[in-house]
């Protein structure tokens, strides 16, 4: 089910690629690139739910 938060960005992908429908996947991609080439991408690495914030572990269920 799609929640009403993410109705804008479910609308905006399905207009993105509607408009872009008769391009290959390869000019889609360059465009795709094109528009991101020179950003800051930050990733943010999350721990395993098994390690606390002290660093210490708890048991995991197999």
């Amino acid at each position: 089910m799609l929640g009403l938060p993410y109705l804008n960005q479910y609308l905006r992908e399905f207009d993105y690629r509607f408009n872009r429908r008769k391009i290959s996947d390869a000019e889609r991609f360059g465009a795709l690139f094109g528009q991101v080439a020179g950003r800051r991408l930050t990733v943010r690495f999350t721990k395993p739910s098994h390690i606390r914030a002290d660093g210490s572990t708890r048991a995991v269920a197999p």
